[in-house]
């Protein structure tokens, strides 16, 4: 099944109480536990996206490609492989439910937390 899933920065350095002007937009294949389906067909895959929203910056869109065990942030429009991808860290084994927290390799090359802020079900 298709989910939204809001991803808003965690705590850090940068952003002591977090933020929820910062994250992510994704929308996945997840089975009822919360866990990243791995079993789905390429028309699944095909309508994996998401959307980056970084207050003060342009929305960002791209898709979500799986690599073996690994999915990646594929941003579109860029043309430089490596400045257009993000690994989400160890995505397999996270589940993506409201209060989990999942870290991201940014472009700038800094793997930053992200909390799970809330789930629904994607139309179809």
């Amino acid at each position: 099944m298709l989910t939204k899933v809001r991803l808003e920065i965690a705590r850090c350095p940068e952003f002591p109480e977090g933020s929820a002007k910062h994250g992510y937009l994704l929308t996945l294949p997840l089975d009822e536990s919360g866990a990243l389906e791995t079993g789905h067909g390429q028309h699944v895959a095909s309508r994996c996206h998401f959307e980056r929203f970084w207050n003060g910056e342009q929305l960002e869109v791209g898709h979500i490609e799986r690599h073996g065990h690994g999915w990646t942030l594929a941003f579109d429009g860029v043309e430089d492989d490596a400045a257009a991808r993000e690994p989400i860290f160890k995505a397999e084994g996270h589940r993506f439910l409201p209060g989990d927290y999942l870290s991201i390799k940014e472009r700038d090359g800094q793997l930053r937390t992200f909390r799970v802020a809330a789930t629904w079900a994607s139309p179809s």
